[in-house]
């Protein structure tokens, strides 16, 4: 399609591909249009009838999906007339047959799929309004496994960067959302990513105890199957996730 157009709708580096400000304002364009002309067929075709939305099947790992996109669908489905997304929620890989496209946590390394990074995830530290007040010696809470690509468990990171700030009595959990819901629960200051936290800090169930944050080793991506790529739909959704998670 680039060449037809003689633009470029993906800016490509070594971390994967962005799409350009060209492909965004084409996706949007191209998307009310699609909206617009779905409507008229609808309304001749059954007088007065919903408007039928296309679905986009995204895979996604339980803890982003239950901590931050599953509270946002409503928005995107205001946002994107026509389409509604639909998360298929596991720990594994998703296959073709499954989704359309995945929304991953990790290293950016998925051999023979096509990836697109998002914007960079960030470590901080989060506890309850009453661990605040002695969040120094309070317990750490994490998420880990022997599995993770992660380099090194969030906690010894965090202390690696930020020696003697923390305890050295450390809580591990498997899922990044019972480290959150542990930290609202006044059992010590949870060091996850910022994404997965930001909603309970903005209801005011976490507070960050410090300002300091540390760039994610992990970030998030869009993968998906070369052969079965929607350029346009994977630059509307690489675009509103990206808008989501820098607001």
């Amino acid at each position: 399609m680039e060449i037809e157009l003689g633009i470029s709708l993906f800016d490509r580096g070594p971390r994967g591909s962005r799409p350009t400000p060209s492909a965004r304002k084409i996706a949007k364009v191209v998307r009310g249009a699609l909206a617009s002309i779905g409507d008229c067929i609808a309304e001749e075709v059954n007088p007065g009838s919903e408007v039928t939305r296309s679905i986009i099947s995204v895979g996604v790992m339980p803890s982003l999906a239950n901590q931050w996109l599953v509270p946002r669908l409503r928005a995107f489905a205001l946002a994107h007339t026509g389409w509604t997304l639909r998360p298929c929620v596991g720990l594994g890989f998703h296959s073709s047959d499954e989704v359309d496209v995945a929304l991953r946590y990790g290293s950016g390394r998925y051999p023979g799929l096509a990836t697109l990074p998002l914007p960079q995830e960030h470590l901080i530290a989060v506890c309850s309004s009453s661990v605040a007040k002695s969040w120094r010696t309070a317990p750490v809470l994490q998420a880990y496994s022997d599995t993770s690509p992660r380099p090194a468990a969030p906690a010894e990171l965090w202390a690696r960067a930020f020696p003697n700030q923390l305890s050295r009595e450390v809580v591990t959990f498997d899922r990044q959302s019972l480290a959150v819901v542990a930290a609202s629960s006044d059992q010590g200051v949870a060091v996850v990513p910022r994404l997965l936290a930001r909603d309970a800090i903005q209801r005011g169930e976490l507070v960050q105890p410090t300002l300091d944050q540390l760039e994610d080793p992990l970030s998030y991506y869009l993968v998906w199957e070369p052969a079965s790529a929607d350029s346009m739909m994977i630059a509307m959704l690489s675009a509103w996730l990206s808008d989501q998670m820098q607001s």
